[in-house]
C-alpha cells in the first residue's frame, strides 16, 4: 500500500471518529462499563451511516425526477 493510499484511509478513520464524537456521551465517556460504551459507539456509528445513506437516496431521487420519471406510489395491503 502506498503512503498516499494509507493517508487517505487514516484521514477517513479520523473524520469518522470526529463525527461520532459529536455525541456528547461518546466524547466524554459517561458509561462506566466498556460494553455500554461500545453499544453507544455502535449507535452513534449507525446514526452517521444513516445520515450518509439518506443524503445519497435524496440525491438519487433528485436525479430520477430530473430525468422525468414519476415516482411509483407504494402498494397497500389491499392491492396485494
Amino acid at each position: 500500500m502506498t503512503t498516499k493510499a494509507l493517508e487517505r484511509k487514516v484521514g477517513r478513520v479520523e473524520r469518522f471518529f470526529n463525527k461520532i464524537k459529536q455525541c456528547r456521551r461518546v466524547a466524554t465517556r459517561y458509561d462506566k462499563l466498556a460494553a455500554n460504551y461500545l453499544a453507544f459507539v455502535q449507535l452513534a456509528s449507525i446514526r452517521v451511516w444513516l445520515r450518509v445513506n439518506e443524503s445519497a437516496v435524496q440525491e438519487a431521487r433528485k436525479v430520477v425526477l430530473a430525468l422525468g420519471y414519476t415516482p411509483v406510489p407504494p402498494r397497500t395491503r389491499a392491492e396485494g
